[in-house]
């Protein structure tokens, strides 16, 4: 049986591939937000995390 922790890291996880595959799809924060049924607040804090990381590796 998956525990709690694990359940949240993998849907987290999920949440940020999606989050990432819509914005290099072009997608605004308000339509990923709606699709994924994500606040806003937590598609900026998951394109923040992705445009810091690929600013480091460029």
């Amino acid at each position: 049986m998956i525990s709690g922790l694990e359940q949240s890291y993998k849907k987290n996880t999920e949440n940020a591939l999606a989050v990432v595959k819509l914005l290099l799809e072009g997608k605004t924060v308000e339509e990923i937000s709606e699709k994924l049924h994500l606040p806003p607040k937590k598609v900026i804090e998951i394109k923040e995390m992705f445009e810091s990381m690929n600013s480091k590796l460029n």
